[in-house]
């Protein structure tokens, strides 16, 4: 019943390009790890946007 939520604010101000997302050096990126003990069977892990958050970020209207 935890939830963990890590949240990430990305500040390009000083760019004149898009800045994409992604892993390169140049891109926006968040990263989080975790580590716990004791070990046990971890079933899986989900990670994902939420469209109405982008779009509010992005000033625009989210449809589905």
């Amino acid at each position: 019943g935890d939830v963990l939520i890590t949240e990430c604010t990305y500040n390009t101000e000083n760019r004149s390009t898009i800045t994409w997302g992604g892993l390169g050096t140049t891109d926006e990126m968040c990263l989080a790890f975790m580590w716990y003990y004791p070990r046990n069977e971890f079933t899986g892990c989900n990670s994902l946007q939420v469209l109405q958050t982008v779009a509010a970020a992005l000033n625009v209207s989210a449809t589905r």
